[in-house]
């Protein structure tokens, strides 16, 4: 088994089949490539195609970040760092409902640059009101 860098002194082994995917990828260049055989309008086969696809890309993302942030995270911080990253994903539910509904009220060409602007102040005002997340290493 190989030695997967993660990090400062962080190895994961990683099993036999991952290196031979990582292989298949490295021979299309440096950049994954995934190949999806369907039309662009399709009646039925082609979107279930679509879904399944997104579907497993998206699994593959959830996986790939939850195992960065394991071996990243200290483990006397990782309970906390993992429930802020679930609460994340439930909020994220939450917003598409709400920013939707503001984008149908006030037009999308309003709502994004008013949340962006409004998420930048949350994050400035954090960092002047708690030190300790300046001082995060």
């Amino acid at each position: 088994m190989e030695d997967l860098f993660l990090g400062p002194k962080r190895y994961v082994q990683k099993p036999g089949a991952l290196a031979e995917a990582a292989a298949a990828i490295r021979a299309f260049g440096r950049r994954p490539l995934v190949l999806a055989l369907v039309y662009y309008e399709c009646p039925m086969l082609c979107t279930q195609v679509l879904n399944g696809l997104v579907g497993a890309l998206g699994t593959v993302n959830l996986v790939t970040g939850t195992a960065v942030l394991h071996a990243m995270v200290p483990n006397q911080y990782l309970g906390r760092v993992m429930s802020l990253s679930m609460m994340s994903m439930g909020f994220a539910q939450v917003n598409g409902l709400t920013m939707g509904l503001l984008a149908q009220g006030i037009g999308l060409e309003t709502t994004v640059p008013l949340i962006g602007g409004l998420i930048a102040i949350c994050v400035l005002s954090m960092g002047l009101a708690v030190p300790q997340l300046r001082r995060l290493a």
